[in-house]
This record gives C-alpha cells, sequence and structure tokens, in this order.
C-alpha cells in the first residue's frame, strides 16, 4: 500500500493517514524495523518527487529500485 499527498484532493500539505502513521509508530517504538516501496511514480521524469507514504516517514525505510543500467525502474 502507498500513498502519495496528492491522492487528496484539496489538501497538499497531507501528511499520510493517521491510523497508518499511528500504528507504524507504535511498531517503530517496539524496534520494529518498517519497510515500505518510495513508489514509483518518478520512473518517467527527471523531476524530484516525495517518496510515497509511508515510505517519506522518518522512521520507515524507503527503497526504490533501479535496472541493470541504473536507471530508475
Amino acid at each position: 500500500m502507498g500513498l502519495h499527498g496528492s491522492d487528496i484532493e484539496g489538501e497538499e500539505d497531507w501528511d499520510g493517514p493517521d491510523l497508518l502513521r499511528e500504528a507504524l509508530q507504535q511498531a517503530h517504538r517496539q524496534n520494529i524495523v518498517i519497510v515500505a516501496a518510495a513508489g514509483n511514480e518518478n520512473a518517467l521524469t527527471e523531476a524530484d518527487a516525495p517518496a510515497a507514504f509511508p515510505a517519506r516517514w522518518e522512521f520507515v525505510v524507503g527503497v526504490a529500485a533501479s535496472d541493470s543500467k541504473k536507471r530508475r525502474a
């Protein structure tokens, strides 16, 4: 599951779903490592795009992919 702030119409500064954030923060406090996909929306552009939620939160390890030529997958 991944979400972007722009997925919520009219809320530019949206910081992700509260229930998901609270659940993952509780897991993090129990020393559980959380790994999430950063998302695929940046593959067709050179512009910087923020990672998806929950990968963009500071207590989550965000991962991305590249191809064999070290280009964004």
